[in-house]
């Protein structure tokens, strides 16, 4: 079965069919691709708490692996403070294997206002590490903002959240 590709989301098939393409789009040139996210899981009873998790995913330019991270967020109860916990352990990663050019993906409305240097719009919780990311942001020769779909996040948080609940770090891989 033939198919034409008509956007990086959408496929059209022969039999006339949308399908939805999930799949990991590189990097442009020869960035390092960074994405990270966090997740929510509501307390179910009463005795239980609400719990946060961020995780972030650090690939190179042709899609190796070389570090991740998962961790619960014990003292957060913010979903803005546990995105940006991820993106900071990102850009900590990615510093930490020298990466020059690097593209990030992740909550575009949180970048963009990064790239802006506008941290009004961050509540108070969230702007020192907002500040922080900002400032990790600046030692690299290029960063590139590229917008996460959700499926692929989701999918992606799906895949983790058993990592996040048995191990709170998943370790660079050598």
């Amino acid at each position: 079965m033939s198919s034409i590709q008509i956007s990086s989301d959408v496929l059209l098939t022969n039999e006339g069919a949308f399908v939805h393409n999930i799949a990991w789009i590189p990097p442009i040139d020869e960035s390092w691709k960074l994405n990270f996210f966090a997740h929510f899981k509501p307390a179910y009873t009463s005795s239980s708490t609400d719990m946060f998790s961020c995780a972030c995913i650090l690939r190179d330019q042709i899609g190796f692996f070389q570090a991740a991270c998962a961790k619960p967020l014990k003292l957060c109860d913010d979903f803005l403070v546990a995105e940006l916990k991820a993106l900071k352990k990102g850009l900590k990663l990615a510093l930490k294997e020298a990466v020059d050019y690097l593209e990030i993906e992740g909550n575009v409305e949180i970048l963009c206002n990064f790239l802006a240097g506008n941290f009004a719009l961050f509540p108070f919780s969230a702007k020192a590490i907002a500040k922080r990311c900002f400032d990790l942001m600046l030692y690299f020769r290029g960063i590139n903002v590229r917008q996460a779909q959700f499926l692929i996040m989701l999918l992606e948080s799906s895949l983790l959240k058993p990592s996040i609940q048995k191990n709170p770090a998943i370790g660079k891989r050598k």
